[in-house]
């Protein structure tokens, strides 16, 4: 009987300590979700005016016949609609030129003020992983170099120059 209570009180402090872990919101997922907040609060303004650029665009294309180019147009508008945070820097339209130029502006205006911000952040992420492995906590640890590394990989696709560290 005497084994049964202790075997019972130790699943109930493992499920009590493993309930409290999950309970709270981790280091990295704070982090995480600051960078993002911080990314969305940057960029909000400049999507707004960017957004607007291609209403402007997308109405002289069409009332000049130009209703493919307007479409065109029209999709890239939507795409940046839906699109959070640092997913608005993917990719650039093909055509039309003034989509082109406009789209261009947008990404060096976007990507001056997010490149300082996304420094920070790695090395908000690298300092957190080496206070976690200093307090042997190895698995919390492990989960942000996995996400340094998906960070980088995900910059370094998104610039194209295959930065891997």
């Amino acid at each position: 009987m005497r084994t049964l209570n202790i075997i019972f009180v130790t699943l109930l402090l493992m499920s009590a300590i493993e309930i409290r872990g999950y309970a709270q919101e981790s280091d990295l997922d704070r982090l995480k979700t600051g960078f993002n907040n911080k990314i969305e609060e940057v960029l909000n303004p400049l999507i707004k005016r960017h957004l607007q650029s291609l209403l402007n665009l997308e109405k002289t294309l069409a009332q000049r016949q130009k209703l493919e180019d307007a479409l065109l147009v029209r999709e890239e508008r939507t795409r940046l609609s839906s699109a959070k945070g640092t997913e608005v820097l993917a990719g650039s339209p093909d055509s039309p030129s003034q989509l082109k130029t406009i789209a261009s502006r947008f990404q060096r205006e976007s990507l001056s003020l997010v490149r300082g911000w996304e420094s920070k952040y790695e090395k908000a992420l690298m300092s957190l992983e080496t206070r976690l492995t200093k307090s042997n906590k190895l698995n919390q640890a492990l989960l942000v170099k996995k996400e340094l590394k998906s960070f980088r990989e995900k910059i370094a696709s998104r610039d194209g120059n295959g930065r891997e560290d």
